[in-house]
């Protein structure tokens, strides 16, 4: 019965992200449970999203800690590399807004618990929930997120302009979306 008809182990460092993507490599949004029937609808929803050139392993201690505490986990397996930060949101979004519709019910407190650039990836499937044509955040009573070491304002790198231009126009047809986003 579980979305998608699987639950993932909640030791994610079992998890083959690639395996789970959706048509086109689009995310994928999976219960997470100590067992295949550890998945549970009457428990709030706690959306784990990694961060770039990582995957759901890398959320496997705070998998644990949440399970201990009795919480729904699911896991959001996506692209970080090869597609677009907004496009990753957005497909987030799309994952969030059939989940209280065709799973738990409307009214339900969602959390989202999302390091480094799933931070980003979290902010825009928020903004797309809330602001976006389809919207859908109205099915959530009440939204919280926890974003771990998020460059809000990207990171330190080689600049757009200067010397570093050069450098950066040499560079960037070979940088993958998900990092070129970061700059």
């Amino acid at each position: 019965d579980a979305p998608r008809g699987r639950v993932l182990p909640l030791d994610l460092t079992l998890v083959d992200e690639g395996r789970l993507l959706g048509p086109r490599r689009s995310g994928r949004l999976y219960p997470v449970g100590a067992s295949p029937d550890d998945w549970d609808t009457t428990r709030d929803p706690t959306v784990l999203v990694h961060g770039l050139k990582a995957g759901p392993g890398d959320m496997a201690t705070i998998a644990r800690t949440l399970a201990g505490a009795g919480r729904q986990i699911y896991a959001y397996c996506y692209d970080d590399r090869r597609t677009r930060t907004q496009r990753c949101g957005e497909q987030l979004a799309t994952e969030l807004r059939w989940l209280p519709v065709k799973i738990l019910g409307g009214g339900r407190t969602l959390r989202i618990i999302a390091h480094s650039m799933g931070g980003l990836v979290a902010r825009a499937a928020l903004n797309e929930l809330a602001a976006g044509h389809y919207r859908g955040i109205e099915r959530y009573g009440s939204v919280h997120l926890l974003a771990i070491d998020t460059p809000w304002h990207g990171f330190g790198g080689p600049s757009d302009s200067g010397g570093d231009r050069v450098l950066m126009d040499l560079v960037r047809p070979f940088m993958e979306d998900g990092l070129e986003d970061m700059r």
